[in-house]
């Protein structure tokens, strides 16, 4: 008997009524391939397949494969007769030893429970708009059609998982893999693979429209399936596979295995299945009160009204049984309009429903650990290698799906042992290169849900690197080392931190991303400072040691992470965009975990205690002088004394749950000690009041300083007016101008090839150009008739002339700052004429000063700086210098035995003129080494005094977390300014 083969048609149409005959043939089929026999003496009722079933079951798979995949005609009219559960599986129970009919019947179920595709679900979640009229009747009625066919599929495919559940039914096609395993023909390996999809379409979820009832209902279907592979061996099964997974016959399930394992992950928390032992004794207990309480309880859901129940309601005064049920709500009020993403700070985010599942979660709690400790290296050696050479195979969804069960299982491990453990195999730097690569591909693509994949595996990445660097194996350290350094250290970094910090936008992610977000920037931090703090105190031992000259690798990159400058990266971090991302974490910090809050205290305490380079200016001392405390900086807090920031505050202060709360102590800690400090700094400068209400801009640092400095600029600091320094702006300008014409007139130019030109070049207007004022009033005098675009192109050629000229003063600037001659740096020349011996030494010594080479000196301003200072060596005149400075030319050795004349009588008088003995050049070397080493010694004396004094203005220690504590109390302000803020900002009983 064979069925009539349908036309295949396109998803759009597909949706018509199979014909009449088609239908006769196929309740035909249905109909023949067994029936129901009850016994009388036992009362029970058995399944007794046809003779030739096996030609009936071929013939409905021929016509299953011609149905569309996007509508599917066919297996929705399968499902609505319950072929499944009430024939082909009672088929496969009965005939379990004809493994041909078994075959066949598994492939029936393969094609029955095939996901959905995208298209379906694409129908699904169709919004149809009915309402504006834009649309045609024909077409509404055509969505509506479509949607409700996907919603016909999603749930075909939950009643098919719960029908497998049924006794004795995975066993018979796991049974099928007994013979296959062993022998490992090309037939037997079809049929292995058959098996593993059929597990696959059993694991995959099919929610289209999920609501609370839908999702728990889907998520005790999905612990029951995990407790029946575990009782029908399918995950030993999965094991022995996984840990074969690089031979040469199991390589291509490598994939397969990859979505089986993902679908069985799926919505299970890592941490609460780290927690879930099988064996635990003192495993807690749901605890039920006595008698007394349970009476309470009764009495209070007696008395406790219904949501509708109001007097104030529509049906208020509606009678209702003693017993009865609330009414179930509508759907129109279950359905939520979408929100500008203006207004919207998160996206639509699934809440994770809560199932009593201790028993699923212990199955998976023992087949995670077996796993990792036997397959997780082979599988995710062999899914490496399928991203390295990108191979064909791969889908785009693949790589998020590889992504989410790294995660799992890094989670799952650290939580487990908090230790990193087989995960070490996903720690490579090619793992690193994979996660970075995708965050760039998804941010420039635009795609969230991916994207929010890579960024929560990148955050167990970096937490497994520090649990890497803090091990005491030396292995690991070394591992973490070299990781470092290519992920931070190098020229080119790896680290995407900042990148998508940057990239944060309200309304575009869900809030289950900013927390992982935040939780990447605090870990990137915390291994940071652990590895300065680590290495630092042994690189300093490194340069005291003078003999060490030859440096390993390993010391290279423990020198790389203690002169890795953390201030330079939160700076980067820190911005208008970065303030705003905390910002919005810190308005829903009753919903945030403990860990949320934690990281967003930490980096709140690290911006405050952030220093910049400004000076505060002390208004109490003399107006023009500098300030009294110099160690006193400008740091960013400023920045979160902004408008948005003082409302959260006050909620936070406000809410009795935070002061009540033992979880939320750190956070009120930091936020009263935040309004403190406004209110002194408030106190000081009134107009903070108006400076929060506007947003700061990318100028943060310049707010910071002039907020804190009351909007004194440098001048004040310095001690100098404006006037002043344009004075001696002009006298340096005309010192050079001069020098350049003596120069000209009759100064030697054969200088070294490598010593700067200090010629200015000006340009003298051509006599084409014409100024900005002349274009302006071009611009301004056209006449109507004139194109617009000559106009444009005026415009851009004004700016052009602009930014040339800009750069040419820039330019200007930086040659006058280079010609201008502090009293700092003429002491580096009086006092390097005390030690060396001849004018080459002196030129080389000075060269070499970090002070003379940052401002950009060279040898021909310091040959003109000594002749104009009339400088000598040791007492000499200064003729003589000038004449040590014509014969430079000549080495030092060959200037130490050099005479005048070769009578003794000139000889003398050349010595008496030189007054100094020639010294031998060791000696000279080892007064060098002295003067050297007494300067580094006064330097270190000022810098450790500077530390003593020190005094931080916003207390707090860096706890073992990695994170920043504050201290209990800070440094308490003048009695006036704490009674003033204590008026306008806190309570009696905040303060």
């Amino acid at each position: 008997m064979s069925l009539t083969m349908p036309p295949r048609a396109d998803a759009t149409h597909a949706l018509n009524h199979i014909s009449k005959s088609m239908m006769n043939e196929l309740l035909l089929v249905v109909s023949v391939l067994g029936s129901n026999v009850s016994n009388p003496e036992t009362g029970q009722t058995s399944f007794i397949p046809v003779a030739d079933c096996l030609n009936w079951l071929q013939d409905l798979q021929r016509a299953l494969r011609t149905d569309n995949d996007d509508v599917r005609t066919l297996s929705n009219h399968l499902s609505s007769w319950k072929v499944l559960p009430q024939k082909l599986l009672p088929i496969s129970l009965s005939k379990r030893d004809d493994p041909d009919t078994v075959l066949t019947v598994c492939k029936l179920c393969v094609i029955l429970t095939k996901p959905m595709t995208v298209t379906g679900k694409r129908a699904g979640m169709l919004n149809i708009d009915t309402k504006s009229g834009k649309i045609n009747a024909s077409t509404i009625e055509e969505q509506m059609a479509l949607r409700e066919n996907a919603l016909v599929q999603a749930r075909a495919l939950a009643s098919y998982k719960r029908d497998f559940l049924e006794p004795g039914v995975l066993s018979v096609f796991v049974g099928m893999l007994e013979q296959p395993l062993r022998k490992g023909s090309e037939k037997d390996d079809q049929t292995i693979e058959l098996v593993l999809h059929l597990l696959r379409n059993l694991l995959n979820p099919s929610i289209l429209a999920p609501t609370a009832k839908t999702i728990t209902e889907a998520a005790r279907t999905h612990h029951e399936l995990l407790k029946a592979f575990e009782s029908e061996l399918v995950l030993d099964i999965l094991l022995f596979i996984g840990s074969n997974i690089q031979s040469k016959r199991m390589s291509h399930w490598n994939l397969l295995v990859m979505e089986i394992l993902n679908f069985m992950i799926k919505d299970v928390d890592p941490v609460r299945c780290a927690e879930a032992h099988s064996d635990d004794p003192g495993a807690k207990k749901s605890k039920t009160g006595g008698l007394l309480s349970q009476v309470r309880q009764k009495e209070k859901t007696k008395l406790a009204p219904h949501s509708t129940a109001s007097r104030h309601s529509r049906f208020g005064g509606t009678l209702r049984g003693k017993n009865a049920a609330p009414p179930p709500s509508s759907s129109k009020n279950e359905k939520h309009r979408r929100k500008n993403k203006q207004t919207a700070t998160f996206t639509a985010t699934s809440q994770p429903v809560h199932v009593d599942g201790e028993s699923a979660f212990k199955v998976l709690h023992d087949f995670s650990k077996a796993f990792l400790e036997r397959c997780y290296g082979p599988v995710m050696k062999s899914l490496k290698d399928e991203f390295r050479r990108d191979s064909g195979r791969l889908e785009a969804s693949d790589k998020p799906a590889f992504f989410k069960i790294v995660t799992w299982f890094s989670t799952f491990q650290r939580s487990l042992t908090g230790t990193v453990g087989k995960c070490i195999f996903t720690l490579d730097l090619f793992s690193f290169n994979l996660v970075t690569s995708s965050v760039d591909q998804y941010i420039q693509e635009k795609k969230a849900t991916p994207l929010s994949d890579a960024v929560k595996l990148y955050k167990e990445m970096t937490a497994h690197l520090f649990l890497l660097a803090s091990s005491k194996e030396e292995t690991e350290n070394l591992i973490s080392q070299g990781l470092m350094q290519k992920i931070f250290y190098e020229n080119e970094p790896r680290d995407k931190v900042l990148k998508l910090v940057h990239n944060w936008r309200a309304g575009v992610f869900s809030k289950a991303y900013l927390d992982d977000l935040v939780g990447l920037t605090h870990n990137t931090l915390k291994v940071l400072d652990y590895c300065k703090r680590l290495y630092e105190p042994e690189v300093d031992a490194w340069e005291s040691n003078m003999k060490k000259v030859k440096m390993t690798v390993t010391d290279r990159h423990k020198e790389a992470a203690a002169r890795y400058s953390l201030d330079w990266y939160i700076g980067k971090i820190v911005s208008a965009g970065a303030i705003k991302v905390y910002t919005h974490l810190l308005r829903v910090y009753k919903d945030n975990c403990a860990d949320a809050n934690h990281h967003l205290v930490s980096f709140f305490t690290r911006l405050c205690k952030y220093k910049l380079d400004a000076a505060v200016v002390d208004l109490e001392a003399e107006e023009g002088s500098v300030p009294k405390d110099e160690l006193d900086k400008v740091t960013l807090e400023p920045l979160l004394f902004n408008a948005e920031l003082m409302v959260i505050y006050d909620r936070i202060l406000s809410d009795p749950m935070s002061s009540s709360n033992d979880s939320f102590k750190p956070l009120t800690k930091l936020v009263t000690t935040l309004v403190r400090h406004f209110a002194v700094a408030a106190d000081r400068n009134p107009l903070l009041y108006v400076e929060g209400l506007f947003c700061v801009g990318n100028r943060f640092r310049k707010y910071c300083e002039m907020v804190t400095n009351v909007y004194l600029d440098e001048n004040a600091l310095t001690g100098k007016s404006r006037a002043e320094e344009e004075d001696e702006d002009d006298e340096a300008r005309f010192r050079e101008h001069q020098a350049q014409k003596k120069k000209r007139a009759g100064d030697d130019s054969s200088d070294d090839e490598d010593e700067w030109s200090d010629e200015e070049v000006v340009e003298e207007p051509k006599s084409n150009e014409k100024s900005d004022e002349e274009d302006l009033g071009e611009v301004g005098s056209d006449s109507d008739d004139d194109d617009e675009e000559k106009a444009k192109a005026k415009a851009v050629k004004m700016e052009a002339r602009a930014e040339k000229a800009r750069e040419k003063a820039q330019t200007e600037k930086s040659k006058k700052k280079r010609m201008t001659w502090s009293t700092s740096e003429d002491q580096i020349l009086k006092s390097a004429f005390f030690v060396h011996t001849s004018a080459k030494q002196v030129i080389r010594a000075v060269m070499t000063d970090p002070k003379l080479v940052k401002g950009g000196k060279g040898k021909k301003q310091i040959r003109e700086r000594i002749k104009k200072l009339g400088l000598a060596v040791m007492g000499g005149t200064e003729e003589q210098s000038s004449q040590e400075m014509e014969i430079d030319t000549q080495e030092p050795c060959q200037l130490d035995t050099q005479e005048p004349s070769q009578t003794s009588e000139a000889a003398d008088k050349w010595n008496d003129s030189r007054k100094y003995v020639p010294k031998s050049k060791k000696r000279v070397e080892e007064e060098e080494s002295e003067v050297t080493a007494g300067r580094l010694k006064k330097k270190a004396k000022a810098a450790v005094e500077d530390d003593d004094d020190e005094d931080l203005d916003f207390g707090g220690e860096v706890d073992a977390d990695g994170g920043f504590t504050l201290s209990q109390e800070s440094a308490a302000p003048p009695a006036s300014i704490v009674g003033a803020a204590k008026n306008v900002f806190l309570d009696d009983d905040d303060e």
